[in-house]
């Protein structure tokens, strides 16, 4: 009977048995994101369609938002790719992008994420929207012109909402607002606020059936929303 060699079995079996429960890459994927988003307490992501480049050196793209996630590959400088996603947490816009990249350590497609310090955008749409923020402000009630400015004001934002070319999501005309209303003072949020209504009223006085429909109330809850959060920031 050929004798067995239990050392060479015994190291092969606790070889075999390390390869198996080798570590593979995994992504928590969170309820509300469906594409790849590390575990982040109170992290959603709020869709977006916008196209950018990167201006700085290099940019890290990576698997969470916050450099302490592994990267998972690195544009370089010039790199033109394309934003599905803001990250958002406790409720408030991230400086964090979404992005689909190869990971290059293991393989295939994912979920990635990019710093807004890295990139610009390349659309156009900030400056549209901020435009429009500038033609509301200016429709300020009570000042000479006010009412000529405020029925201005209307027609352009009637314009903007329903004639633009490509659509606009909640998150970029909330990025653009909070960009647009986090350079200013307390005075002016609440005069945008006022100024804001009155052109609502003037396009419900318009078009009384205008509040009803679904992109108009997109981008008045957008903005309202930033309007509330400005505010907010200005008490505390």
């Amino acid at each position: 009977m050929r004798k067995t060699n239990l050392l060479k079995v015994t190291i092969a079996t606790l070889a075999l048995s390390m390869i198996v429960a080798a570590p593979m890459a995994t992504f928590n994927v969170s309820a509300n994101d469906g594409k790849g988003i590390y575990a982040e307490k109170n992290a959603t992501i709020t869709d977006l369609d916008r196209d950018a480049i990167v201006t700085a050196s290099s940019a890290n793209v990576r698997e969470g938002i916050s450099t302490a996630y592994r990267v998972l590959n690195v544009f370089e400088k010039g790199t033109k790719f394309h934003i599905d996603g803001v990250a958002c947490k406790d409720g408030e816009q991230t400086n964090w992008y979404r992005v689909i990249v190869t990971d290059k350590q293991y393989g295939g497609e994912c979920a990635g994420y990019i710093n807004k310090s890295t990139f610009e955008f390349t659309d156009g749409q900030d400056e549209d929207l901020r435009d429009l923020f500038d033609t509301i402000y200016s429709a300020q009630p009570g000042t000479a012109g006010g009412s000529e400015k405020t029925s201005e004001a209307a027609e352009e934002f009637r314009a903007f909402v329903f004639d633009r070319d490509e659509e606009v999501t909640e998150g970029e005309i909330a990025y653009a607002a909070q960009l647009f209303l986090s350079e200013k003072d307390a005075d002016y949020v609440a005069n945008f606020k006022e100024a804001f209504e009155a052109v609502r009223e003037a396009n419900l006085e318009e078009d009384e059936a205008i509040e009803e429909d679904v992109e108009y109330i997109k981008f008045v809850n957008g903005i309202n929303d930033v309007i509330e959060k400005a505010m907010e920031k200005e008490e505390k």
